[in-house]
């Protein structure tokens, strides 16, 4: 009879009304939520961990923009329970049968779709590596930086459904064993998410390269960001990339779903919040912050502050 070994089972569950609370609460991911779409707020997070590996579901209810880096020296890996619509992963499409995964080290960014509920797995390396390697003797994730899988509807329906089984595991009906039966419900399901990835990847075609219109977008957001304070027109990021302002337009409906103008304005927005946030009324006017971000028409920017964040500029330095 195998001996049961000590475990730390640990068990959270967060609901959120404020979007940055939630980014806070994920104290093990280097991440940045910058908020795409005005509307109250409603997100939370169910979390079982077991030694260094994670399980959790997270859902938040506007579209959002995420990027960073999972917990140091794990994979990461999503598969969506449910989203509104579409998504993008680095570029990529991310379909309700999609899995996308993430490197340890590596930064990606996911524009969400509205209404987006996930299960995230994530798995030491070491485990990572010796698991595949065993399944097809080749690491196809590890090494990778980030990427998506796209699995039958029948394997992505029995992974929720093991998440699902996992996260609703009470120790205290398994037994005597109590977290030791659980650990061990979690090592299966790691190598049953990674075995049904493995054979998934090889019979998928190679990931795509980051499609024209994700780099024009990423492109185009970067000179941006760059000087904030610049006042750069459409006009002038077009002549900076080479581009027609017609193609401008088309890739950012592409990948985006919105008109160049909204996606940098909500961008710049999101800057501007993070610095109100962290700075107190001593220290800054708000003025002089939303000018550091391009914005000079101080009434102007108080209303599209207002209806992306739900609050006023003020609210929001004052709230420090």
């Amino acid at each position: 009879m195998q001996t049961p070994v000590e475990t730390n089972i640990q068990r959270l569950s967060y609901r959120f009304t404020d979007f940055e609370e939630q980014q806070a609460a994920m104290t093990d991911w280097d991440q940045v939520y910058q908020r795409l779409a005005p509307g109250d707020f409603e997100g939370g997070v169910d979390l079982m961990s077991a030694g260094a590996r994670t399980l959790f579901r997270e859902r938040w209810s506007r579209q959002f923009r995420y990027q960073g880096t999972g917990p140091i020296g794990t994979c990461a890996f999503a598969i969506p329970v449910r989203q509104a619509k579409p998504a993008t992963w680095v570029g990529q499409h991310v379909g309700k049968n999609t899995v996308i995964f993430q490197a340890p080290g590596q930064e990606a960014d996911l524009l969400s779709s509205d209404e987006q509920d996930l299960f995230v797995l994530t798995v030491p390396t070491d485990e990572v590596q010796e698991t595949c390697m065993a399944f097809s003797k080749q690491d196809r994730f590890s090494d990778a930086s980030a990427g998506v899988v796209d699995l039958k509807p029948e394997v992505a329906a029995r992974l929720r459904a093991m998440a699902h089984d996992l996260l609703s595991t009470d120790p205290t009906s398994t037994g005597p064993e109590g977290d030791w039966a659980v650990e061990k419900a979690f090592r299966q399901f790691s190598k049953a998410f990674l075995y049904e990835l493995t054979v998934s990847k090889e019979t998928n075609a190679d990931n795509p390269k980051l499609s024209r219109a994700s780099r024009i977008v990423r492109n185009a957001t970067d000179l941006m960001q760059a000087d904030m304070a610049s006042q750069y027109g459409l006009v002038d990021i077009c002549s900076e990339l080479g581009i027609s302002l017609r193609a401008l337009h088309y890739a950012f409906a592409d990948a985006t779903g919105m008109t160049p103008a909204n996606w940098l304005r909500r961008i710049r927005l999101n800057r501007v919040h993070t610095d109100l946030k962290t700075s107190s009324p001593s220290d800054g006017r708000v003025k002089t912050i939303a000018a550091r971000h391009g914005f000079v028409h101080l009434g102007h920017f108080a209303a599209q502050y207002r209806t992306l964040f739900g609050c006023t500029p003020s609210e929001t330095l004052n709230a420090v």
